[in-house]
């Protein structure tokens, strides 16, 4: 299980409570479906944030949404 801090629960309770981006609302929906506990999908979620956000900044470039679209899509529930 990663480690995610507090403030990125908040972050990715606040998209699905809100549908935006729909992606993540989408991820959430299809964890939970799969078997996955409500906060062990947060993580993943979160973990995908994590990295396009971390890459941006060490890039100096924007967070691109359509990449954390794709990597919501790719993650495994088994593995979660």
């Amino acid at each position: 299980d990663t480690h995610v801090p507090s403030f990125m629960h908040d972050i990715v309770e606040t998209q699905i409570a809100a549908s935006t981006p729909l992606s993540t609302l989408e991820a959430m929906k299809r964890l939970l479906h799969k078997g996955c506990s409500r906060h062990a999908a947060i993580h993943a979620i979160a973990g995908v944030v994590v990295v396009e956000m971390w890459g941006a900044l060490r890039d100096k470039r924007p967070i691109e949404q359509r990449t954390i679209d794709s990597e919501l899509g790719r993650i495994d529930p088994s593995e979660w």
